[in-house]
């Protein structure tokens, strides 16, 4: 396990040498890519929440991974996760994603709980994309534009579980 959270790290060397670490935080830095996780294929919860990370690429490989938080990133889109087949929680909220099109298959079908509140996803119709997610059990997508009404709030009711 190794927790290295609030340190102003921009870069991610180094790590691929840790072969046996199960738990990552590099939470609330300033990294802007993910590099160096490839080799980490014991790795089962990773934190990247609070960066500057932009895309979701070199995740680790193997199929250990279980939790993701990417939120609070400057993330754009759903990119290639499907390999990770025991990925079950992936928290992408408060980033930048305007459309859900990617997830049809780019995630795992594993995936229990997707959180994608305060993004810019416009269009409630998005949601259909993720009808391949069979397992899907709990799903956000508060304060996007599509679900907003006029006083800038959210309908209460678009948080599902």
């Amino acid at each position: 396990q190794l927790s290295v959270k609030n340190n102003h790290i921009v870069r991610m060397t180094g790590l691929s040498s840790l072969t046996s670490l199960t738990v990552l935080s590099l939470s609330s830095n300033s990294i802007v890519a993910i590099d160096g996780l490839q080799e980490l294929t014991q790795l089962m919860w990773l934190d990247l929440s609070s960066n500057s990370i932009k895309n979701i690429e070199h995740l680790p490989k193997g199929g250990k991974l279980h939790y993701i938080d990417l939120s609070d990133n400057d993330v754009t889109h759903i990119s290639d996760m499907s390999s990770l087949q025991n990925l079950k929680t992936l928290l992408l909220h408060s980033n930048n994603i305007t459309s859900l099109k990617p997830a049809a298959v780019c995630l795992p079908q594993s995936v229990a709980i997707l959180s994608l509140a305060d993004n810019g996803i416009h269009d409630l119709n998005e949601i259909c994309y993720l009808s391949g997610l069979p397992n899907l059990q709990q799903l956000s997508i508060s304060e996007n534009p599509c679900v907003l009404i006029e006083s800038g709030n959210s309908y209460p009711f678009f948080t599902w579980s």
